[in-house]
């Protein structure tokens, strides 16, 4: 771990608080003491980290999301790579968890899969209980993501400068052989 990945990483640890224990989005049949284990975890173990895909921008939307990754992972066994197969069915199934539910309209049959995402998979579950917390430490992993994608910029534009530099050393050198 490097000492950026812990900065971001102590700026993401939640309130301590209270006792409920969180499950793992991919193995909810495990549990963990605190939100960042939960999702470490499953980033560690199935290749999914729910900071890095979590809608920050909606709280509605965010508890749909959720539910949704729950309603999908039950009942499956696909051991380590579950992640990577809920990382394509959320892909796949954005029409259904991220749709727009207008509540005057009366639900159609087919919007009742959409409809459901606002029941809890899991009873008394942590991290929708804690959906606030669970944003805020999304957005600031987002962020600090975002920024390291434009330090990466940065970089790859300074070694394109080094080797144009290098190239124009490379032909005076040739021209004065």
């Amino acid at each position: 771990m490097t000492d950026s990945d812990s900065d971001w990483s102590s700026d993401c640890d939640e309130e301590e608080g209270d006792t409920s224990l969180y499950h793992s989005i991919c193995e909810p049949e495990k549990t963990f003491p605190s939100m960042r284990e939960a999702v470490d975890y499953d980033s560690q173990t199935h290749n999914f980290s729910l900071f890095e895909v979590l809608p920050v921008s909606d709280f509605f939307l965010a508890l749909r999301f959720i539910n949704f990754c729950r309603s999908f992972v039950a009942g499956k066994s696909d051991g380590d790579r579950i992640g990577d197969i809920l990382k394509r069915a959320i892909t796949e199934n954005e029409h259904v968890w991220a749709k727009v539910v207008d509540e005057d309209a009366s639900v159609a049959e087919d919007d009742e899969d959409s409809n459901n995402l606002f029941k809890p998979v899991i009873e008394e579950d942590a991290l929708i209980l804690n959906l606030d917390d669970a944003i805020d430490m999304a957005r600031k992993c987002q962020q600090h993501q975002s920024s390291g994608s434009e330090d990466y910029e940065e970089i790859v534009d300074d070694l394109r400068a080094q080797i144009s530099a290098l190239k124009s050393q490379l032909q005076d050198a040739k021209d004065l052989i």
